[in-house]
């Protein structure tokens, strides 16, 4: 247990602290062998974080499918007629022009462009962020 120092004393004009000043950056130069004791824990230390990330990314992608195909058998047909509505009405639009480039983009090119640059911005700023 730490004892308080005295009202009237101050703990940094101590000699102690002077000399640990004195000794750390002596301290940090050098090495002390330790036979390999290091190295050897370190070996036995699991990799890096990236097979929790991918067993957490897998977890969810089982769970979503788990919860369409559970949707999917409650609602029953009323779920898979809304589905095939979707998809008429997303190729009826994807078929629309961009005004300006008739010739070369449609509506569905560009939402799938803009979608794609999303990601990959995304996953862009994933890469950068220190974790």
């Amino acid at each position: 247990m730490n004892t308080p120092e005295p009202a009237g004393r101050d703990a940094s004009a101590s000699g102690d602290d002077q000399r640990l000043e004195q000794m750390l950056p002596q301290a940090a130069s050098t090495y002390i062998d330790d036979a390999g004791f290091t190295a050897q824990i370190m070996r036995a230390l699991p990799a890096p974080g990236h097979r929790a990330e991918w067993r957490r990314n897998g977890l969810l992608l089982g769970a979503m499918a788990l919860g369409c195909g559970l949707s999917a058998v409650l609602c029953g047909s009323d779920s898979i007629a809304f589905v095939a509505t979707m998809m008429d009405r997303l190729v009826a639009w994807s078929a629309l022009p961009v005004p300006g480039f008739e010739s070369a983009l449609t509506v569905g090119v560009l939402a799938c462009w803009i979608m794609t640059m999303a990601a990959g911005w995304w996953a862009w700023s994933r890469m950068q962020s220190p974790r």
